[in-house]
Order: structure tokens, then C-alpha cells, then sequence
């Protein structure tokens, strides 16, 4: 599920912020990898999917996403 790894994405940083006793956070920056063997139909499906997913966890965890860069590799 796209939607779900992008969430799963945002809490594995937010839990590293919060590990090192940083409770609060302004703003993140997201940098997502597309495999290029990926079908570009595909791609064009899961990766909203996967920055919606990201976006939300970020917006629970009192932070919002204000730039980034997706790559394909």
C-alpha cells in the first residue's frame, strides 16, 4: 500500500527526531527514489500515493512537508 509506506516513511523520521529528545518540528523536506523499472503508468499511480501518505503523517505529527525532490533512478 503506497499510502501507507509514505506514512511509514514520515514516522521513521519523526521517531528519530523524537529519539534524540527534538519534540517539535517546523517543517520537512521529502526526497523521494522511483525505480525508472518501474512502468511509468505505475509510477505515475503510487508515487501521489506515497507523498499524500508522507504529507498526512507529517500534518498528525504537528510538522507540514514545505518542499522536497522526487528522483527517478
Amino acid at each position: 500500500d503506497p499510502y501507507m509506506m509514505g506514512r511509514i516513511a514520515c514516522a521513521n523520521v519523526l521517531s528519530d527526531l523524537y529519539a534524540m529528545g527534538i519534540t517539535e518540528c517546523d517543517n520537512m523536506l521529502m526526497l523521494l527514489s522511483v525505480s525508472q523499472s518501474m512502468p511509468e503508468e505505475e509510477r505515475e499511480k503510487i508515487t501521489p500515493l506515497m507523498i499524500k501518505g508522507f504529507r498526512d503523517a507529517a500534518e498528525e505529527g504537528g510538522t507540514a512537508v514545505t518542499g522536497g525532490q522526487t528522483v527517478v533512478n
